[in-house]
């Protein structure tokens, strides 16, 4: 039988063993903070290293920025002094009196000067000393109405459709009539302006509401686009 001097003893030596494991839990404990302490510590970047790595990413970064002006340098259109020199004199060079930027007007003198008359050429604009508003102007003259709103290009042989936005249209000289488009060329007829100043033979059909007319474009007139075309660019212009 158990007296109540041993019970008293074991309560004792049960309360000593909890402290012991609560005391060995918490220095386990103690120990793999410290443990994790230690490892990061020798595991983490020194500052050399992290200077290092920041000097390469800066060094990345400068040269990603090098080569993207690079790239956008080398789309850049070229002006090309030479090549206005030798191609100014082949056309009228009129400048907009009212207009507040100073813009001028470069129109081959081998294109008609009035509308009655039949004739396919381009010009445009420098504005600042930059070519922009590169135009198509296509004019048609003869007794016969036809009210075009479409023309179909052979260029080479190759079929070309172009369809300008309006065409306008007026009458005289006892009897005549005249119609006539004349727009910007934009990046989707860019390839047609491209073609025709490098091409041989081409033609045009102008397609009225009933009726149509096919009209040679002669070799003066594709020299002609050539050359505005070339000066166009030398003023540092783009149709794309």
């Amino acid at each position: 039988m158990t007296t109540q001097s041993e019970r008293n003893e074991r309560k004792k030596l049960n309360k000593a063993g909890n402290k012991v494991n609560k005391g060995c839990i918490v220095q386990v404990i103690v120990i793999l903070i410290l443990g994790l302490l230690v490892l990061f510590y020798v595991n983490r970047p020194k500052d050399a290293e992290i200077k290092k790595e920041n000097s390469r990413i800066d060094s990345l970064k400068e040269i990603d920025a090098n080569n993207v002006s690079a790239t956008k340098k080398a789309f850049l259109p070229k002006v090309d002094p030479e090549v206005q020199k030798k191609l100014k004199p082949y056309f009228k060079i009129k400048k907009d009196e009212f207009d507040e930027n100073g813009s001028i007007w470069f129109i081959p003198k081998t294109a008609p000067s009035f509308i009655n008359a039949n004739g396919i050429f381009c010009y445009f604009q420098v504005v600042n000393g930059k070519a922009e508003n590169f135009r198509l102007k296509i004019q048609y003259y003869s007794e016969d109405w036809l009210f075009f709103n479409e023309i179909k290009f052979s260029v080479d042989g190759k079929a070309i459709t172009y369809t300008p936005g309006k065409t306008e249209t007026d009458s005289g000289d006892g009897g005549m009539i005249w119609e006539w488009s004349d727009e910007e060329i934009k990046s989707d007829d860019a390839h047609l302006i491209e073609m025709l100043a490098s091409s041989k033979i081409s033609k045009m059909k102008l397609i009225g509401r009933q009726y149509y007319k096919i009209k040679n474009i002669t070799p003066n007139q594709i020299a002609t686009i050539n050359r505005t075309l070339k000066l166009f660019k030398a003023y540092g212009g783009t149709l794309r």
